[in-house]
């Protein structure tokens, strides 16, 4: 497996896969009669949400943490490309949110004082 990259930022692990563009369809229902109605939408229901991972270490895990949740913030409402742990490549996402929220979690990693930063994503699929 490979490092996986979200938006030119690498991540150790990273959860989830984006959702491809699919043909929409909308149905409805007319009284008195039998039967649905249906049509078809174009291409579209590609919302996924996403997590990932990166274990920060070295001397300064806890701001070098921040610094990375700084980047990945700076990462909303743009056009990116990912890269997942098994070197698949995908074009076209909108980052639509990140969520930050209790993103930081200090402990020890390989023996020494480290930072797991995990960040939660809702994405679409563009194209």
């Amino acid at each position: 497996m490979s490092v996986a990259v979200i938006g030119g930022i690498n991540v150790d692990i990273m959860r989830g896969l984006p959702a491809l563009l699919r043909l929409r369809t909308e149905t409805w229902v007319v009284p008195g009669l039998d039967g649905y109605g249906a049509q078809t939408l174009g291409k579209g229901d590609a919302e996924f949400d996403l997590a990932t991972i990166l274990y920060v270490t070295g001397a300064t895990p806890s701001d070098d943490a921040n610094t990375h949740i700084a980047a990945c913030l700076a990462l909303q409402g743009t056009v990116i490309s990912l890269t997942d742990d098994w070197n698949d490549v995908y074009t076209g996402i909108l980052v639509v949110k990140v969520d930050t929220t209790n993103a930081k979690k200090p402990l020890y990693y390989k023996g020494a004082k480290a930072v797991r930063a995990e960040i939660s994503w809702k994405m679409v699929m563009t194209t």
